[in-house]
């Protein structure tokens, strides 16, 4: 441990000097407390506790981690500008890299859960955002993917359309993309933002449609993976969630954000307890193996279908070639 980190004299765990990717090579020093390496340093010490206490390890060295935790510095911030690149080294010039803004995304240690965490990130990402001469394809996405943890699907739709339509590096029609050579990590991040902005999970919370825009007025996504080890599915139409369907593979907690406003009703094989956790968070005694379908009111068409595209290209396939609809999914 020795070797990241050093105590000081106020007491704290500070991080030894270290680079922020690129930006140290741009000409600035490597700082103490490098946000990025900050960030990965806590979230590696924490899953280090999660396994230890999860699996009964007992690991001797789990008690030095927790000294440290427990101990270690906090994120350099500056007041009118959010967090820093370290310690003594502000954010200040051009960067395709949100590295310094890790603890937002993706690890998702800072969330608009608090308000005063949600205050920290607006500024944090507005100054990152005052400084996008040198972005790139997957900068735009980053931006996408931060704002849609907020709830703003309009912002964010905007900054992936800008990714896409970026004035130097586009994305070509079958949606691959290259800068001085083919690179994979922009459509990559260009699919999770889209997938962002209709399923997220952390911090113990599935969240389905987090963002959803308003020119997306249906959206429908099937099967994807939740944390937890969960299945979920779900349509909306007219602006409004339909249903949600949830399955569980592996008997962990769920708790569940559907953005429905009026009362849940569970639908399946059993008679399923639903505890409101407040802030729109409901908790369902879901079992391993078991699946539930969420809605309110009259009970709607469980059908999942492709929604209607907003223009006629389709580099995939013609729209005789959709999926044909999956009609209300086995309990």
């Amino acid at each position: 441990m020795d070797y990241y980190v050093e105590k000081r004299d106020d007491g704290r765990y500070h991080l030894k000097p270290s680079a922020s990717p690129e930006y140290t090579r741009d000409g600035y020093p490597a700082p103490p407390d490098c946000s990025y390496n900050l960030a990965i340093f806590k979230w590696m010490m924490q899953v280090m506790v999660y396994a230890n206490d999860r699996l009964d390890l007992n690991d001797s060295v789990v008690d030095e981690v927790r000294d440290v935790l427990a101990n270690l510095v906090d994120y350099p911030v500056d007041p009118a500008e959010g967090f820093m690149v370290g310690a003594g080294q502000k954010f200040a010039c051009s960067h395709r890299h949100w590295s310094h803004l890790f603890m937002v995304y993706p690890l998702h240690e800072y969330a608009y859960d608090d308000p005063e965490q949600g205050a920290l990130i607006d500024k944090s990402l507005q100054h990152w955002l005052s400084y996008s001469q040198a972005y790139r394809g997957y900068s735009w996405l980053a931006a996408a993917s931060m704002t849609a943890v907020k709830g703003d699907g309009d912002t964010a739709v905007d900054y992936i359309l800008r990714s896409l339509d970026h004035e130097r590096f586009p994305a070509l029609p079958n949606t691959l993309y290259i800068e001085s050579s083919p690179v994979i990590e922009t459509p990559l991040l260009g699919a999770r933002s889209v997938q962002d902005l209709m399923l997220t999970s952390y911090n113990g919370i599935i969240r389905v449609f987090p963002a959803p825009p308003h020119a997306w007025s249906a959206m429908a996504f099937h099967t994807l993976r939740a944390d937890g080890a969960f299945l979920i599915s779900a349509r909306r139409e007219e602006g409004v969630t339909q249903f949600v369907r949830v399955e569980s593979l592996a008997d962990e907690p769920c708790r569940i954000r559907t953005g429905m406003e009026d009362t849940i009703q569970a639908l399946g094989s059993r008679v399923f307890k639903l505890t409101d956790l407040g802030a729109g968070t409901v908790e369902i005694d879901l079992q391993q193996g078991e699946s539930v379908i969420l809605y309110t009111g009259s009970r709607p068409a469980l059908r999942i279908a492709p929604v209607p595209v907003m223009d006629r290209t389709n580099y995939w396939g013609t729209i005789t070639d959709a999926p044909k609809p999956v009609d209300e999914p086995e309990l």
